[in-house]
């Protein structure tokens, strides 16, 4: 049972480092932009040739370069 609760206390410690440093900041600010609805900063990132893939919601569909902004 020690081995356990040590096995998941280091698994979460780990986890929480993995979100850490730039790439968490990037992926932090993208979702800030999308509950904020900034359409610039959200397709800022994609390159004009990228292919969004949106699952459910009103969203739902594929998206390819401008079309991005569009949505």
């Amino acid at each position: 049972m020690k081995t356990l609760l040590a096995a998941i206390a280091i698994l979460a410690a780990g986890t929480s480092a993995a979100l850490a440093g730039p790439a968490g900041d990037l992926a932090k600010a993208h979702i800030d932009a999308i509950a904020k609805g900034n359409t610039a900063a959200v397709t800022a990132a994609y390159a004009p040739s990228a292919t969004l893939h949106w699952v459910g919601g009103p969203l739902d569909g594929t998206y390819t370069g401008s079309a991005i902004a569009k949505t």
